[in-house]
């Protein structure tokens, strides 16, 4: 019972499901046909100026809302990252569970089960590291820009079959410069929001710095 619903609680592992539903959560329309392009260079500007955290730690909430449920799943907890090492996601609510992305792959483990590599997964993994450390580089390798429908959000559509195949789209919301809201859409419907708060550090707690080596 505790394996399927750990899995839940991280962004880019979670179940997709296909099924239509008339109880289905209303989301803002993806459509980049309309798309102008100094909205476009906009966004980039806005992009570029996101704040970048090598070292950073945080907490967040994350919603899950599927089209077959009328409630979003809900979970909290804390981060840890290291642009050069990875990040330690660690889920506090309703169940515990760590996901760790090191240079060897992303492992998780939960309440019940020992540490396991979950494979397939460490590039998609990535794409989250990029955004939390505010590493625009590398967004920019990866995804092309449009304006969300919030304006404090931007856009980011995957370039390679790898991303495209698990997400239809990211949003990236900022507040002064800061991430502080991720907004993933699935081609299913659902979408995952989380709202985070990341402080710059200067050092990794050991027992943190650890979890990476």
């Amino acid at each position: 019972m505790h394996k399927p619903v750990g899995l839940l609680v991280f962004i880019f592992l979670l179940i997709v499901i296909n099924s239509p539903s008339a109880n289905g959560i209303e989301t803002d329309s993806i459509d980049n046909r309309s798309i102008k392009t100094t909205t476009v260079n906009t966004s980039l500007d806005q992009l570029n100026n996101l704040t970048s955290l090598p070292l950073a730690q945080g907490s967040f909430e994350q919603r899950k809302y599927f089209t077959v449920l009328k409630q979003p799943i809900v979970s909290t907890g804390e981060v840890y990252l290291d642009q050069s090492l990875g990040f330690v996601w660690q889920t506090q609510h309703p169940i515990s569970s760590v996901l760790r992305l090191k240079k060897s792959g992303l492992f998780m483990q939960d309440e019940v089960s020992p540490e396991r590599e979950v494979k397939g997964a460490a590039t998609i993994t990535q794409v989250l590291m990029n955004a939390l450390s505010g590493n625009v580089d590398a967004l920019q390798n990866e995804f092309s820009f449009a304006p969300s429908i919030k304006n404090n959000c931007i856009r980011l559509l995957p370039k390679e079959n790898l991303l495209t195949n698990v997400m239809q789209a990211i949003d990236l919301c900022m507040v002064d410069n800061k991430l502080n809201g991720i907004v993933l859409f699935e081609h299913s419907g659902n979408r995952t929001e989380i709202d985070i708060t990341l402080s710059a550090l200067t050092k990794l707690p050991e027992a943190i710095s650890a979890q990476l080596q």
